[in-house]
């Protein structure tokens, strides 16, 4: 899902290269990054490396890194930079899916951090295109590819909450049939009565 967020900001940026907004290699590159970035982990994870850490799927790293590409293709390119600090929305989104209270602080903190050093330590001028109609559509598209993703997260998200409550509920199913299965008389059929019960009668 990461790797395909990649690729519908990858087209919108073509989209703004196609306008004249930013030069045509803004968009492969930041294919490029996310792609190799999402690649690297996913070696990470199927040779298992990931499971000598606490935090198996790598979310701090993962979002933090997510983050430092929104943040420096803003610097890179200002001109279209609120499309990257809309994304940062769907990087927690991502992460949220997966992170502890912990794991969301440390994130949170990092991203503070890295807006305060782009906001304060520099004087780009962040901004939304919006000069032409190929723009303006462009920037729409770009809102709404970025709240539907958002959207689409949460209804995972919840899905995923829905699935995990009726898992529990086959457990505890599970786990009231092995008991009557254990209190079972073998011999006659019939449940046993427990050894407290006939003692005190």
């Amino acid at each position: 899902m990461i790797a395909i967020g990649y690729v519908i900001d990858a087209f919108v940026l073509l989209i703004y290269a196609y306008a004249g907004t930013i030069p045509a290699t803004i968009g492969p590159a930041y294919a490029a990054s996310g792609l190799v970035f999402v690649a690297c982990h996913l070696v990470l994870s199927e040779t298992g490396f990931n499971e000598r850490f606490k935090d198996h799927y790598f979310v701090a790293s993962q979002s933090i890194v997510s983050m430092a590409i929104m943040l420096t293709f803003t610097y890179i390119v200002p001109e279209i930079g609120v499309m990257f600090l809309c994304t940062l929305f769907v990087v927690f989104n991502f992460s949220s899916l997966r992170s502890t209270p912990r794991q969301t602080a440390i994130v949170w903190t990092a991203m503070a951090f890295g807006l305060a050093g782009l906001f304060l330590l520099t004087d780009k001028p962040i901004s939304i295109p919006h000069s032409t109609y190929l723009e303006r559509f462009t920037t729409m598209l770009m809102f709404i590819l970025s709240i539907g993703r958002c959207m689409f997260l949460g209804i995972f998200s919840s899905s995923l909450r829905q699935s995990l409550y009726k898992r529990g509920l086959e457990l505890k199913e599970a786990y009231k049939r092995i008991e009557e299965l254990a209190e079972l008389d073998e011999l006659t059929g019939s449940f046993q009565t427990p050894l407290h019960h006939a003692d005190a009668g």
